[in-house]
C-alpha cells in the first residue's frame, strides 16, 4: 500500500532545518576566520615591527662601536699632542736659553778684543792685571770700578759722579812703586793709584748717616765682595749723595744748612759750590765689568770655542724644535679632524635616539592593535561555544536527513516500480532539476551568509583599517620629522666641516707666514745683537777717549805749571843743590815715582840734578 504522509513529505522540512544549521555554521566559522585572520596581520605588524627595532639596535651598535673606536682614538691623540707640549716647550726654552748664551758669550768675546785692541787705558790694565797673575806684584787689588757692583738704576749715577773709578787700587805704597816701575818699562803711560793702607782714617767716617728727605748716600749702595775694599769707594765718592730729579738733588744739595755734593739717577751733577755738571750723552758700565780688565788670547779662544759649541748646540734644538712644532702641527690635526667625525657621530646617535623612540612607539601600537579586545576575546568563546553546538545540531540533522533519505528512496523505488519506465525518466528529470534547486538554493544561501559575514568583516576592517592609517599617518609625519631634522643636522655637519676645511688651509698658510717670518726675525735679531754690542763698545772707546783726552789735557796744563815752576826754582836753588845733588835728585826721582807722575817731571827733576852738580865746586 502507500506510504504514511510524514514519510513522504517528511524529508524536506527535515533538509531546510539542516541548510539553516548549516548556514549559522558557516557564517560562524566566518566571523571567527575574521578575527583569527585580524590577529594574524597584528602578529605580522608586530613582527615587523620588532625587526625595524631590532635592525635599527644593530645599526647602532656598529655605529656606537665606532663612535668609540674614534672617541678612543681622539683621546689618544689628545694625549699624544698633550705630551708633545711639554716637549715643545722645553726645547723652545732651551733655544732661548742658548741663544741668550751665546749672545753673552758674543758681547764678552767683542768686548775682549775691543779692550786688547783699544787705548793706553785698557792695554794699562791688562798689563798690570797679567802681572798680578804672574805674582810679580802681589799687592795689586784692581781697577777700583772692578772690585764693585750697584743697582743698574744707579749705573750712570756712579759712573758719572766717581771719576777715580779707573784708578787703580794696591795694598800699599810698595806695590804702587812696583806697579809705576812696570809701566814706565813698558812705556805705557802713567796710572793713578789707591793706596789701601794710607786710607785707613777714613774708616770712620763710613758708617752710616742721615741724609735729606729723597736722597741716599751713593756710598751705601755700592756693594763690595771683599769689605776691604769698602774703604777705596769712600775715598771716591765720601758722602755725594744720590737723588732721583735734578729739582730735588738742587734742593738737597743747597737748600739745607750743609751743603751737600749731589748727582742725580741721569747723571747730573751738583758740587756744594753750586756749580752743576752734567749734559751730553749720560755715562754708564763704568762699575763692573764694563771696563774690562782684560782678557787672554787663551781665554779669547776659549770664548771662540764656547760660541761655536753654543752654536752648534742651538742649530740642533732649533732642527729638533721644528720637528716637534711640525710633529704637535699634525697631530693637532689629525686629533681636529678626529674630533669632527666625533662630533658627526654623536649627532647621529642622538638623532639615532629619537628614531628609536619612534619605533617603539610604532611597536606598541602594533602590539595594541595585535592583542584583541575583551569583546572580542568573549565573542571568539561565544563563537566556539556555538559552532560546538552547531557542529552538533548539524550532526544529528545529518542523521535525520540520511534516515528520511533512506526511506523516501524506498519510496520512489516502490513508486517506480508501479509507474515503468515513463515514471523514472520523469523522475530522473526531475531529481536533475531538484539537483539544480538544490545547488542554487545552496548557492544562495552560501552566498547570503558571505555577504553577511563579509559585510560584518568589512566594518571591522575598515573600523581597523582607519585607526592604522591614523597611527601610519603619526608615523610618516614623524619620520619626516626626523629626516628632516637629520637632515639640516648633516647639511650644518657639511657647512661646518667646510668652515673647518678653510680654516685648517688658512691656518697651515699663517703657519707657513709665521715660520717665515720667525726664521727673518731670528737672522735680524742675529744682526741687531752683534750691532747693539758694536755700539756698546764703540760708545765705551769713545767714551774712554773722551776721558783720556780730558784726562790729558788736565795733566799737561799741570804738568806745565809744574815744568815752568822746577825750571824757575832750579836756577834759584843752584847754590843749594850743589851742597847735596845726590841725596836731593833721588829724593825728587822717588818721590815721583811714588806719585806716578809723568816723563816730563822725572826729565824735569834729572836736568836739576844734573845742573845741580854742573854747578857744584870742584874739590881742592
Amino acid at each position: 500500500g502507500p506510504p504514511p504522509q510524514e514519510e513522504r513529505g517528511g524529508g524536506e522540512p527535515l533538509a531546510q532545518a539542516l541548510a539553516g544549521v548549516l548556514s549559522e555554521q558557516q557564517l560562524a566559522e566566518s566571523e571567527r576566520q575574521i578575527l583569527a585572520d585580524k590577529a594574524a596581520k597584528g602578529a605580522a605588524a608586530v613582527e615587523s615591527a620588532a625587526a625595524s627595532l631590532a635592525s635599527h639596535d644593530e645599526t647602532v651598535a656598529r655605529s656606537r662601536a665606532e663612535f668609540d673606536g674614534h672617541a678612543a682614538t681622539s683621546a689618544e691623540l689628545q694625549a699624544k699632542l698633550a705630551a708633545s707640549r711639554p716637549r715643545a716647550e722645553a726645547l723652545e726654552a732651551e733655544a732661548a736659553r742658548l741663544g741668550e748664551e751665546q749672545r753673552a758669550a758674543a758681547a764678552k768675546l767683542e768686548e775682549g778684543v775691543a779692550a786688547r785692541s783699544g787705548g793706553s787705558m785698557n792695554e794699562r790694565l791688562r798689563a798690570l792685571m797679567e802681572a798680578k797673575r804672574s805674582g810679580s806684584i802681589p799687592g795689586l787689588v784692581g781697577r777700583l770700578g772692578s772690585l764693585g757692583s750697584i743697582a743698574p738704576e744707579y749705573d750712570c749715577a756712579i759712573s758719572t759722579a766717581c771719576g777715580p773709578l779707573d784708578w787703580i787700587v794696591v795694598r800699599d805704597t810698595a806695590a804702587a812703586q812696583q806697579s809705576v816701575e812696570l809701566l814706565r818699562e813698558r812705556g805705557l803711560g802713567v796710572a793713578t793709584f789707591v793706596v789701601l793702607d794710607k786710607q785707613a782714617h777714613l774708616e770712620k767716617r763710613m758708617a752710616p748717616i742721615e741724609t735729606p728727605k729723597g736722597s741716599r748716600r751713593l756710598f751705601d749702595l755700592v756693594q763690595c765682595t771683599d769689605p776691604a775694599h769698602r774703604v777705596a769707594f769712600y775715598f771716591a765718592l765720601h758722602d755725594t749723595l744720590v737723588c732721583g730729579d735734578k729739582k730735588l738733588a738742587s734742593d738737597v744739595a743747597m737748600g739745607g744748612a750743609k751743603r751737600w755734593r749731589v748727582v742725580t739717577t741721569d747723571g747730573v751733577v751738583i758740587n756744594p759750590s753750586g756749580t752743576m755738571e752734567g749734559g751730553g750723552k749720560p755715562l754708564r758700565g763704568r762699575m763692573g765689568g764694563a771696563q774690562s780688565e782684560g782678557l787672554s788670547e787663551a781665554e779669547l779662544a776659549k770664548l771662540r770655542k764656547q760660541i761655536d759649541a753654543l752654536g752648534s748646540k742651538l742649530d740642533a734644538v732649533k732642527a729638533e724644535r721644528a720637528a716637534a712644532q711640525s710633529e704637535a702641527r699634525e697631530l693637532q690635526k689629525e686629533a681636529k679632524r678626529a674630533q669632527t667625525v666625533h662630533n658627526k657621530q654623536a649627532m647621529q646617535l642622538e638623532a639615532a635616539a629619537a628614531q628609536r623612540a619612534a619605533l617603539e612607539k610604532r611597536l606598541d601600537s602594533a602590539r595594541a592593535a595585535s592583542q584583541p579586545s575583551e569583546a572580542e576575546v568573549a565573542r571568539l568563546a561565544e563563537l566556539a561555544k556555538e559552532i560546538k553546538a552547531l557542529g552538533k545540531r548539524v550532526g544529528e540533522g545529518e542523521k535525520k536527513v540520511g534516515a528520511a533519505d533512506a526511506t523516501l528512496a524506498s519510496l520512489q523505488e516502490q513508486v517506480l516500480a508501479v509507474g515503468g519506465i515513463k515514471l523514472r525518466a520523469q523522475k530522473s528529470k526531475v531529481e536533475t532539476l531538484g539537483e539544480q534547486v538544490s545547488g542554487l538554493q545552496q548557492a544562495v544561501t552560501k552566498a547570503e551568509v558571505g555577504l553577511e559575514s563579509k559585510t560584518a568583516a568589512q566594518a571591522k576592517l575598515e573600523a581597523s583599517l582607519s585607526k592604522q592609517q591614523a597611527a601610519a599617518e603619526g608615523l610618516e609625519r614623524q619620520v619626516r620629522e626626523l629626516e628632516e631634522g637629520l637632515k639640516k643636522l648633516e647639511d650644518d655637519a657639511f657647512e661646518v666641516h667646510e668652515r673647518f676645511k678653510a680654516c685648517e688651509q688658512e691656518k697651515a698658510l699663517k703657519e707657513e707666514a709665521l715660520r717665515a717670518l720667525e726664521a727673518e726675525y731670528e737672522a735680524f735679531k742675529g744682526v741687531v745683537a752683534k750691532v747693539r754690542v758694536l755700539e756698546v763698545d764703540i760708545s765705551t772707546q769713545i767714551d774712554d777717549y773722551k776721558r783720556a783726552i780730558k784726562e790729558h789735557t788736565q795733566k799737561v796744563q799741570h804738568w806745565a805749571q809744574k815744568l815752568r815752576a822746577l825750571r824757575e826754582t832750579a836756577a834759584q836753588n843752584a847754590e843749594l843743590l850743589s851742597s847735596m845733588p845726590g841725596a836731593a835728585a833721588a829724593e825728587a826721582e822717588r818721590q815721583a815715582a811714588v806719585e806716578g807722575k809723568d816723563e816730563a817731571a822725572r826729565k824735569a827733576a834729572q836736568a836739576a840734578r844734573a845742573l845741580a852738580v854742573a854747578r857744584a865746586p870742584l874739590p881742592t
